[in-house]
Parts: C-alpha cells; structure tokens; sequence
C-alpha cells in the first residue's frame, strides 16, 4: 500500500469539488498548492524563524471546518487557535481572530476560562465548539460553533473548574489528544 491512500496504484482519477476553493478537483498524490504559516511552499521553520504572528504557525495539530466556511486551526506549538474567515487560496494568509491568548503575538500557556496550553484536536458541530487542551488535561465546550475572538468556554470536561489542571482529576484525562 502506498503512502497517503490512493490504492497504491499511482495517481489516480480527479475527484469532483465543487465547494473546494483553491483548485477544480483533487487527486490522490496532488501536490499542495498553498502553505498556511509560511511564506511559500518552500518554508517549513517553526513560527518563520521568529515569533508568533497571525501569519505563522509553530506546530498546528489539528483543524476544523466552520458551518461559515471558516477554518480553525489548533496550533500547539504557540499555544491557541487561529480563525480563518475562510479556507485560504494563497500562502502566508493571516488568521483573522485569535482563541486562547490575547494576541496574535503572544505565546504563554494559560490555564484560565480564556486560555489554552497545547490544543490538539477542534470539532465542530450541533451549534458547539469542542477543544481538546492537552496539558490542561480538559476538554472545552463553546457554545458557539466557530465565531472566536471573545468567546468563551462555556463547559470544561476532566477538571472541576477552568482554572485546575490535575492530570487524571476524578474520572478525567490524563493527556487527551
């Protein structure tokens, strides 16, 4: 079998997207054609060699796709989760809002109803937002569907409140992914 799917029969036929907006089709062992974090397709170096901005990304983990056409991106390298009003058509797209630190240039781990300290995993669904914040050792529920900025959690799973972060509390999570 052959490394990123497609039978391991080589490229195979396109695949009809119509909602995709950066190209008419896929198919199996497409190259990329944008790069979120970097300038180009050519960089690869954490945060561009620098400090974090709403043009960079240290290790994104996870993402999700907005009921909007938006797109989250779980970034556990600097920390939060950057909003993309929509899925980019050119690298080196900032992010238009940012979750869990209170800019675009900062990076601190936060354990607060405001913070993040190495999200993973986002899902989006039935009106929530749901966030996997790994060395918080939570989960948090928002009761909006992608709209970040000034939103808060409003449900934190694995920890009585949103300012503990006891690995294993309870019946809680050890390190959830």
């Amino acid at each position: 079998a052959a490394c990123g799917g497609g039978g391991g029969a080589g490229p195979s036929q396109p695949i009809a997207d119509p909602v995709h907006p950066v190209g008419e089709s896929f198919a199996a062992f497409q190259s990329a054609v944008v790069a979120l974090g970097q300038q180009d397709l050519t960089g690869g170096s954490y945060n561009r060699g620098g400090g974090p901005t709403k043009h960079t990304l240290g290790s994104p983990r996870g993402l999700a796709l907005t009921p909007t056409g938006g797109l989250l991106v779980a970034d556990s390298g600097i920390t939060p989760i950057l909003f993309f009003d929509s899925i980019p058509t050119a690298s080196d797209a900032p992010a238009q809002a940012v979750l869990g630190q209170p800019g675009f240039e900062t990076n601190t781990p936060a354990l607060a109803q405001d913070g993040l300290n190495l999200p993973f995993g986002i899902g989006v669904g039935a009106g929530k937002m749901v966030v996997v914040d790994t060395l918080s050792h939570r989960v948090l529920i928002y009761d909006d569907n992608g709209a970040v900025g000034t939103v808060l959690p409003s449900v934190v799973i694995g920890q009585p409140n949103f300012e503990s972060m006891v690995p294993g509390c309870g019946a809680g999570f050890f390190v959830p992914f």
